[in-house]
């Protein structure tokens, strides 16, 4: 039963991770056990996504395993190259714990690209939103005018956190402009 609490407690680290809130490396419990755990989940994540976005008209085939066995070689191939650069063999393990933990929430959240939204204050910023598809709200807090944000495609701009979250009452989707036929 510990190996449930260990996986829960490395998905919470794993969400800090990918929050970039700060987490220290001992929030992780790092062992065969919850790489295994972990890969299991990211493959359950994966089908539960897909059912999600395609419905229960969607074709299940096994060979979508074929993915998932080469993301985690890649990955556990990756950490071993990693771990031979650095001399560091508790590295083999602990990198594909941490990249694991941190997944899911990048899995769920592929379910409904289209309900994503950035916040970033630079003009980069905007750009790799630009790239990956998803809306971009422009922050002044970054020392980047408003023209600069908008000529760079940010969707729309506030002076900073507190302006938007007021402006907002906290729902992002508040300060997106209105889609056609929506």
């Amino acid at each position: 039963m510990h190996h449930f609490a260990n996986l829960a407690r490395n998905l919470a680290a794993g969400l800090r991770l990918v929050l970039f809130v700060p987490v220290s490396r001992l929030a992780f419990r790092i062992d065969l056990v919850q790489l295994l755990l972990l890969l299991v989940l990211s493959a359950l994540i994966d089908l539960g996504v897909d059912w999600a976005r395609f419905g229960a008209d969607g074709e299940f085939s096994w060979f979508g395993l074929g993915n998932e066995f080469f993301g985690a070689g890649l990955l556990l191939v990756s950490a071993a190259l990693l771990a031979l650069a650095f001399r560091e063999s508790a590295l083999v393990l602990a990198l594909p714990v941490l990249v694991l933990a941190a997944f899911p929430l990048v899995q769920i959240v592929r379910v409904a690209p289209e309900r994503a939204v950035f916040v970033g204050d630079t003009v980069w910023d905007v750009h790799a939103c630009q790239h990956a598809g998803v809306p971009c709200i422009g922050l002044r807090s970054g020392g980047i005018s408003t023209a600069e944000l908008l000529d760079a495609g940010a969707v729309a701009v506030f002076a900073g956190p507190a302006d938007l979250l007021e402006s907002t009452g906290g729902r992002l989707g508040e300060a997106l402009p209105a889609q056609p036929g929506s």
